[in-house]
């Protein structure tokens, strides 16, 4: 369950590589029809569910509550996969039998181990007060500063495989300037929930990319939109974010391949 195309492609290319057929849901009504309509794996469950816990139609930690509360979840790992959630949200989602919290950005290597299915479940740590970037077998390194960070962020989030990194890059370069037009939309009509969606997603790329100042613009921008009287903050956070993203597209554009 993933709405960002980019990183659904990347999550997708992680499971083929552990020998895992991926059935990828960009909202909770693809996710329910995905699982009404299962019909692969032992006992009609899936093996596992990585789940987004903002997409467009709605709370992914309300959906995994319905499911888990129908008994639709007995069978099946379930990991959050998030790039923020609070501490009442993590207690709800270990009440539910989530066994693994995965922060994005996620190294490929910590993502493979979690979506083998050789991996023993663990539970859901306890929230506290303590910040984490993932519950699992290791940290993942934080993203570099700087467009120059692509070569860390290979090294660190994508163990080293510049094909892979290369492929997302490419991916999110291609929706840059569909993500700029539909945000100025959302921007101009007052639609603050959609561009706060918005940031949330390109918060988690811009990590894994490597571009942690352009994240920290986006994180800004989704703080603003939480607050709806604050407009103009929203209006200037989204207009330092798209022009780093245009200044990031053309920096990209204009060196080739990281």
């Amino acid at each position: 369950m993933e709405d960002d195309l980019a990183i659904g492609r990347l999550v997708q290319a992680v499971a083929q590589e552990v020998g895992m057929e991926l059935v990828h849901a960009t909202s909770l009504a693809q996710a329910q029809l995905a699982l009404d309509g299962l019909q692969v794996g032992p006992g009609g469950a899936f093996d596992v569910i990585v789940a987004d816990l903002m997409l467009p139609d709605g709370s992914g930690v309300d959906w995994l509550e319905e499911q888990w509360a129908s008994g639709r979840l007995a069978d099946t790992r379930v990991l959050a996969f998030s790039a923020g959630v609070s501490l009442a949200a993590r207690g709800r989602l270990g009440a539910v039998g989530v066994q693994g919290f995965l922060h994005k950005p996620v190294s490929v290597a910590i993502l493979a181990q979690w979506l083998s299915p050789q991996t023993t479940p663990q539970p859901l740590a306890a929230p506290s007060t303590q910040h984490h970037t993932h519950t699992g077998p290791a940290a993942a390194g934080s993203a570099p500063a700087g467009p120059e960070g692509a070569d860390e962020a290979i090294a660190e989030l994508f163990g080293g495989d510049r094909q892979l990194f290369e492929g997302f890059q490419a991916a999110c370069l291609a929706r840059v300037e569909t993500d700029q037009r539909q945000g100025q939309a959302w921007l101009e009509q007052g639609l603050l929930n959609e561009l706060a969606r918005l940031a949330h997603s390109l918060k988690s790329a811009l990590r894994l990319l490597g571009l942690p100042a352009l994240a920290e613009q986006a994180q800004a921008l989704e703080r603003c939109c939480a607050t709806p009287q604050d407009q103009p903050g929203a209006h200037h956070a989204w207009a330092q974010l798209a022009q780093g993203l245009s200044a990031w597209a053309r920096q990209v554009r204009g060196s080739g391949p990281a």
